[in-house]
């Protein structure tokens, strides 16, 4: 993680991302402020690490278009939307399109921190999830992803064309590695990771 955690603020009102801004500096947490949706994507690589507040109502480019063009260029970052109280209807099917989260206005300064904070835990752990990956072979993740989809031991050993004893071998492996016991744990990390997650 060569970046410093940060929060992305994108609205176009300027006295709002001052506000939210402040808030935020205050609690420690590194911000950047962008007046529009194309400045944000004009400055976006994917090696950006932190979170998003994002303005629903913008001009040229609101929220919610944002937000897709994004998740087109396999954006990680979470996304947490700032809405008025007609936009929750629209925030509620962002959130169903991935979105992390929804504040109403007028921000509670509590509930903003509290929210960023959880978004910046969620990504905390989908990294320490990729680094665990990153330590299983190339088999290993083969058999790894058709366990999370809850393919059978048998499935699996006929679709690799290897025995089922190879796959138990490789299952017990992959679970050590994880730091998990059950399947469950396999599919929780497998969400985690997935770039819709």
């Amino acid at each position: 993680m060569g970046n410093e955690a940060t929060v992305y603020i994108i609205d176009d009102d300027v006295g709002v991302r001052e506000s939210l801004s402040t808030v935020l500096v205050r609690a420690d947490f590194k911000v950047d402020q962008f007046s529009s949706a194309k400045d944000f994507l004009d400055f976006y690589v994917p090696s950006l690490f932190g979170c998003i507040l994002l303005d629903i109502r913008m001009p040229e480019m609101d929220g919610i278009t944002l937000q897709s063009e994004l998740i087109k260029l396999g954006c990680q970052l979470p996304i947490i939307f700032i809405t008025g109280y007609a936009d929750v209807p629209t925030a509620v099917h962002a959130v169903k399109k991935g979105a992390f989260e929804f504040i109403e206005k007028p921000v509670e300064n509590r509930k903003l921190i509290d929210i960023v904070d959880s978004a910046f835990k969620l990504i905390l752990e989908k990294e320490c999830d990729l680094q665990k990956i990153q330590m299983l072979t190339k088999r290993e993740r083969d058999i790894f992803h058709l366990l999370a989809e809850g393919v059978s031991n048998k499935t699996i050993a006929a679709q690799l064309n290897i025995s089922v004893r190879t796959v138990e071998f490789h299952r017990k492996n992959i679970l050590e590695k994880l730091g998990v016991n059950l399947i469950s744990g396999l599919i929780k990390i497998s969400k985690s990771i997935s770039p819709t997650s």
